[in-house]
C-alpha cells in the first residue's frame, strides 16, 4: 500500500522550510544538491528578485526586472541571505509568475550609489524601444499588405475539446508560490550576474567608464557567456553580501584596468571614497606607474574642492590618502631634506612645510597648494 500524500516525508514542505544546505565554496557540488531536491519536491525556482534597472535624468532609478533564483543556493553561499527569508526584510509570499507587487514603490529617490554604471539611462531604453517598435512596424506592414491578406487562410471551426480545456483550467488553477523580494539599492545587471555567479562560478566584467575601448564582447552576449556587469557594481554588492570571494575577484579586475590615461579619473570615481580598500589600489597604481599624469591633475581637484565644484562625498579623502602616500614615499627616499621652509601660497607665512611632489601642506592655515616651478 502507498503512503498517503499528507504523510509522507517532506510533503507539503519547500526548501526553504527544510534542513538548510551546507555551507561549500564548490558551487558544482551546490547546485548538484540543490537539483536532486528538486526531483522530489518538483521546485527548483523559489524565490523572485526585482531589482531596478534605469536611472532617469532626474535621478530617479525605475524599471523594476526580475531575477529568479534558489534560496537554497543563495543561503549556502553566504549568510546575508538568511536575513531575507528569516524576517529581516519585507518578503513577501506570492505566485512567482504575478506581475511587480502592486504595494511596493515601481521606483525610488534614494538609490545610494549615483555612479552606478549597471544603470541604464533613460536615453538608452528609449532607443531600444524604438528599435523594437521598428521591428514591429515592419512585421505589421508585412502583415497586412494585400498579398499577404490573400494568402492567409481561414481557421477551420473546430469543436472544442473538453480534455484539453480541463488540462488548460487545472495548470491556470495551480500557482507557484514563493518569496518575492524587492531590492532597492541594487542594479538588475549586477544582481542578476552575482546569481549566475553563485551558480557557476563564471562572471565577466565590463570595462570600466574610464576606459575608451569597448566592450569585449560586444552589446549582445551570447547565451553561452556568463552574464556581464561592471566592476565596481560588483565590489559593491559583494561587500554588502559578505562574499569575500567575488569581492576579491571584482577588486582585482578594477587594478588589471587602471592605466595612465584613466588614473585621474579613476581617482575621483564614487568608489574609492566609500572603500579603503579600492582607494588604496588606485592610489597605489597613481603613486607608483602614474606620478607624472597625476603631478598634473591634483592642483586642478585641489582647486575644485577649494570652491565647491567638487561635491563628491569622500573626496576629500581620498585627496588626503594621496598625499599621505606621496609624503611617505618622497621622505623614504629623500628625508630630511623633504622638509623646508617655504612662504605658503595661500596666507603668505613663512613657516615649516610639508614637502610632496605634487603638493604643499601649510602648518599654519592648513590649507593645500601647488608649489611653484
Amino acid at each position: 500500500m502507498s503512503t498517503p500524500k499528507s504523510k509522507r516525508k517532506g510533503a507539503g514542505k519547500t526548501q526553504n522550510e527544510r534542513k538548510p544546505l551546507i555551507a561549500s565554496n564548490d558551487k558544482k557540488t551546490l547546485l548538484q544538491e540543490v537539483l536532486r531536491l528538486s526531483l522530489t519536491d518538483g521546485s527548483f525556482i523559489d524565490t523572485k528578485f526585482y531589482a531596478f534597472s534605469r536611472r532617469r535624468s532626474t535621478g530617479v532609478v525605475d524599471e523594476p526586472l526580475p531575477v529568479y533564483a534558489n534560496s537554497g543556493m543563495l543561503r549556502a553561499n553566504s549568510k546575508y541571505f538568511d536575513g531575507f527569508f528569516d524576517g529581516g526584510f519585507q518578503v513577501k509570499l506570492a505566485p512567482l509568475r504575478a506581475p511587480f507587487p502592486s504595494d511596493s514603490p515601481d521606483s525610488t529617490e534614494e538609490y545610494d550609489y549615483e555612479s552606478d554604471s549597471d544603470l541604464e539611462d533613460e536615453f538608452q531604453t528609449e532607443r531600444a524601444s524604438k528599435s523594437e517598435e521598428m521591428q514591429d512596424d515592419e512585421g505589421a506592414d508585412s502583415a497586412d499588405h494585400p498579398a499577404a491578406k490573400s494568402e492567409v487562410a481561414e481557421p477551420a471551426e473546430t469543436t472544442p475539446d473538453p480534455t484539453v480545456a480541463n488540462t488548460a483550467l487545472l495548470d491556470a488553477s495551480i500557482e507557484n508560490y514563493g518569496h518575492v523580494i524587492v531590492v532597492p539599492d541594487i542594479a538588475f545587471t549586477t544582481w542578476r550576474a552575482m546569481i549566475f555567479w553563485l551558480y557557476t562560478g563564471e562572471i565577466t566584467f565590463a570595462k570600466l567608464k574610464s576606459q575608451s575601448a569597448p566592450n569585449e564582447d560586444g552589446a549582445t552576449l551570447r547565451p553561452s557567456k556568463p552574464l556581464q556587469c561592471s566592476p565596481k557594481s560588483m565590489y559593491r554588492l559583494a561587500d554588502k553580501c559578505g562574499i569575500d570571494e567575488l569581492k576579491k575577484l571584482s577588486l582585482e579586475n578594477i587594478r588589471s584596468k587602471l592605466s595612465t590615461d584613466n588614473i585621474a579619473v579613476e581617482l575621483r570615481c564614487r568608489l574609492p571614497s566609500l572603500y579603503e580598500e579600492v582607494r588604496n589600489v588606485v592610489i597605489e597604481y597613481a603613486c607608483q606607474s602614474a606620478r607624472s599624469v597625476v603631478t598634473a591633475v591634483v592642483p586642478q581637484w585641489i582647486d575644485d574642492l577649494a570652491s565647491g565644484k567638487d561635491m563628491l562625498e569622500g573626496s576629500a579623502d581620498t585627496l588626503k590618502a594621496l598625499y599621505q602616500k606621496s609624503v611617505t614615499s618622497d621622505t623614504t627616499s629623500t628625508a630630511p631634506t623633504n622638509w623646508n621652509v617655504n612662504r605658503c601660497g595661500n596666507c603668505r607665512r613663512q613657516n615649516i612645510l610639508n614637502m610632496s611632489v605634487w603638493y604643499r601642506y601649510c602648518n599654519s592655515c592648513g590649507g593645500y597648494y601647488t608649489p611653484s616651478p
